[in-house]
């Protein structure tokens, strides 16, 4: 934005006033006090109202409505008289202890049977006798187990709040049936090669699983 301004050049980008206002907060920023606070400046209802104006041409009227209908309906809260959290069971805590912990940590109950379900796969299909083979060994892994799966190749034991359907799995295949099952946990995806037998990807898998740690094996 300030490269366009200093060209003179017009970009047709709406932001709401109140951008305008933290970039001018302050207006020149003091060079021999490096913390000086910047970009901060108070924020009101009309603030949000103004975010998406009815009727701008630019954006969806229907969002707007709802805007401005938020705007007054927190402002009719401000100036109710009676006691909000009384009479509208509204306490406006975002989030208690417990569920700050499972924002955090996700939560500690699996259901590894939602995860074919949100799986897709690169190299392979559904139907292939390898993905078959995977899934019926690892549904049939103990609570244990399938834990340690999970943290192998998502880096977490934990499923995310929403349960398995928030989650995003992957599983790619790699032609060297000589090596182990490998993971790439900031992707969520493992990487598997074909083996020729169900046995045989059992007893890879479980090696993988057992001797993970970290960014590789120990």
């Amino acid at each position: 934005m300030g490269l366009a301004v200093y060209n003179s050049i017009i970009l047709d980008i709406h932001f709401p006033p109140v951008c305008y206002r933290k970039l001018l907060s302050p207006a020149v920023v003091p060079y021999n006090n490096p913390r000086a606070t910047v970009g901060v400046t108070p924020v009101t209802l009309r603030d949000l109202e103004q975010t998406l104006p009815v009727g701008d041409r630019y954006l969806d009227s229907q969002k707007a409505v709802h805007i401005c209908d938020l705007a007054h309906g927190l402002r009719e809260l401000l100036d109710y008289e009676g006691d909000v959290e009384d009479d509208f069971a509204m306490t406006f805590q975002m989030l208690r202890p417990d569920e700050v912990e499972l924002l955090v940590c996700g939560h500690p109950h699996l259901d590894m049977s939602e995860l074919p379900k949100v799986t897709k796969y690169d190299g392979y299909t559904a139907n292939d006798p390898t993905i078959r083979h995977f899934w019926e060994v690892l549904l049939g892994m103990s609570d244990e187990m399938q834990r340690r799966f999970l943290l192998f190749s998502t880096g977490s034991d934990r499923m995310p709040i929403g349960g398995m359907s928030e989650m995003t799995f992957k599983i790619t295949r790699i032609d060297n049936v000589d090596m182990l099952p490998m993971s790439h946990t900031c992707f969520n995806q493992l990487v598997l090669p074909p083996y020729r037998s169900k046995k045989t990807l059992k007893q890879k898998l479980t090696i993988a699983i057992h001797n993970a740690e970290g960014f590789g094996l120990e």
